[in-house]
Parts: C-alpha cells; sequence; structure tokens
C-alpha cells in the first residue's frame, strides 16, 4: 500500500504549491499512475478500476489538466477520492461517487439534481436512484457531443436502461416496466436506431439533471407543460396541445392502446392468412414438379 515517501518523495519532499512537487495538482494524475497503472498492484490488492489514469487521461478532465492553469478548474483524482482518507471502492458512500463530492466544482447543476426525483433520494442514501457516475462514468468522463459519451443524444436511451429496464426496481417504485421498450417502438426512438441525431431522446422531453416525475406540476412532462417541452424550437414549434398529449410510451400489444393495437392485430392475420394461403397454392405445385424430376 501506498506510504508517505511513495507520494510525497523522499528527500527531495517539497511543498504542494511548488509546481515540482509530486504531490502538486499538475502532477498528481501521474503520481498516482506510477500505483495504479501497475497491474502486480491491481491485481494484488483487487483494486476496483484497472487503468484509471490512461483513462482520465482520455477524459474532459485528464484532457484538461496538462493545460497551463488547467488544474485550477479540472478535477484530479485528490478532488474526488480524497487525499490522506482515501477509500476502498466497497465503502458505503463512497465520496468519489457522491453527487456532493461532484459537485463541488459543479454545483449549479447539484442544485438542480438535488430537486430531482432521482437527487432527492440519492441525497436520502437511496442505492437504486443513479448518481453522477452512473450516466458520466467514471474516470473517462467524456462531454456530452463526444459519440462516445454515455449521455450523448444517441446513447442516452441505452444509458436510462440500465435502470429503466430492470423490472424489479421499476416495480418497487411503480415505475412502467415497458418505458425503454415503447419509446424504442416510437417515432423518435425508430429514427435513432436508425443513426438518426436530431431526434428527440429521454433527456429532451424529461430534462437532464432535473427530471421530475409525470404528477410534478414542475415536470417538463406535466400533462400542462407538455406543449411547451415538445414546442422547443430543435423539435415542434407552434405544437398544439392536442398534438402535445399524444402518448408517446404506447404498447400496441394491448388493447388499451386503441386503434394502433387492433391495427397491428388484423396486419399480423392478414400477413399470416395470405402466406398460409400462398403455401396452399404452391404446395401441390412443389409437389406434382418434385414426383415428375423422379418419374421421367
Amino acid at each position: 500500500m501506498a506510504r508517505c515517501w511513495d507520494c510525497h518523495g523522499h528527500h527531495d519532499i517539497k511543498p504542494a504549491a511548488d509546481h515540482d512537487s509530486l504531490v502538486n495538482r499538475r502532477n498528481i494524475p501521474t503520481t498516482c499512475s506510477r500505483c495504479h497503472e501497475d497491474m502486480a498492484v491491481v491485481v494484488k490488492y483487487n483494486i476496483h478500476a484497472e487503468s484509471p489514469y490512461r483513462a482520465y487521461s482520455r477524459s474532459v478532465h485528464g484532457r484538461i489538466v496538462p493545460a497551463q492553469g488547467g488544474t485550477e478548474f479540472a478535477a484530479v483524482c485528490t478532488d474526488c477520492h480524497g487525499v490522506h482518507n482515501i477509500q476502498g471502492a466497497g465503502t458505503p458512500r463512497l465520496p468519489a461517487k457522491e453527487p456532493a463530492t461532484c459537485g463541488k466544482c459543479h454545483s449549479r447543476v447539484l442544485d438542480a439534481y438535488a430537486k430531482s426525483i432521482h437527487g432527492r433520494e440519492a441525497l436520502k442514501g437511496n442505492p437504486d436512484v443513479p448518481l453522477c457516475v452512473d450516466c458520466h462514468g467514471e474516470h473517462a468522463i467524456a462531454p456530452t457531443a463526444s459519440a462516445a459519451s454515455p449521455t450523448a443524444r444517441t446513447r442516452v436511451p441505452d444509458t436510462c436502461s440500465t435502470c429503466h429496464a430492470r423490472p424489479e426496481i421499476m416495480r418497487k417504485y411503480g415505475v412502467p416496466e415497458d418505458r425503454i421498450a415503447t419509446f424504442i417502438d416510437s417515432f423518435h426512438g425508430i429514427a435513432i436506431g436508425m443513426g438518426g441525431t436530431a431526434e428527440a431522446s429521454c433527456v429532451d422531453c424529461h430534462g437532464v439533471h432535473d427530471i421530475r416525475p409525470a404528477s410534478d406540476p414542475e415536470s417538463k412532462v406535466f400533462p400542462a407543460n407538455l406543449p411547451k417541452t415538445c414546442g422547443q424550437a430543435s423539435c415542434h414549434p407552434a405544437m398544439t396541445e392536442k398534438i402535445a398529449g399524444t402518448r408517446i410510451h404506447r404498447s400496441y400489444d394491448r388493447p388499451g392502446s386503441g386503434a394502433p393495437y387492433y391495427v397491428r392485430k388484423a396486419l399480423l392475420w392478414a400477413v399470416f392468412i395470405l402466406t398460409a394461403l400462398s403455401l396452399l397454392y404452391l404446395l401441390p405445385l412443389l409437389i406434382r414438379r418434385v414426383g415428375g424430376r423422379r418419374n421421367p
């Protein structure tokens, strides 16, 4: 395990404010990497992350650190994990995963998250709700504009599905279990699945850090707020209240979905009947043809 001189040096100890110090902010990532990038150390102590420095160096935080003055506003290892009180990955309420830790830099985001359905429960210690790292990642955090980011528009449904596609969690909190499946079947979901990047995904309708239940008057998907939500300049300007009230998460496997359910049933039966009639017509022809080849 790391000892004082592994981080601070031996006879060449310098104050943390000195740019040449091993524990100066700009040098902390490389100092930590001397152990955390050593696979022998990682395996011996069963460390959670195998190559955190390599992932961090590609992240939005890591790319800023080498720049002049970058460490004044970019997070380094000690900002998230602590200094002399670093805890292991299995520690309850691990500081590196706590929203309050990210909030030290992202205070306005934390304020919005704290009022959301996720944040209110997370700050109580509920282990079922997503934390910052669940959506953004840990060491390899990428900007939303990056296609590799879990919060990129086209990847948001997959990110949300890590919780919302789990029936046991959805049943526990009375949330419909089919929200991901019905979105995938919707016009928006189909377009995103085909590579579209302009179509609405989960966050466009429900919000990002300020997600609230549909029953909350401040929720973006509260019935009275849908015309404004759907009518965003980048979506459907001048959206009428009637059209905005159209259900998005509609399952066509249930009679309650109305006409689409019966149209779907009719089309399926039409395909079945036409396939059966085609077989009845073609099968005798095939039998005669095969028989004719055997008896020239």
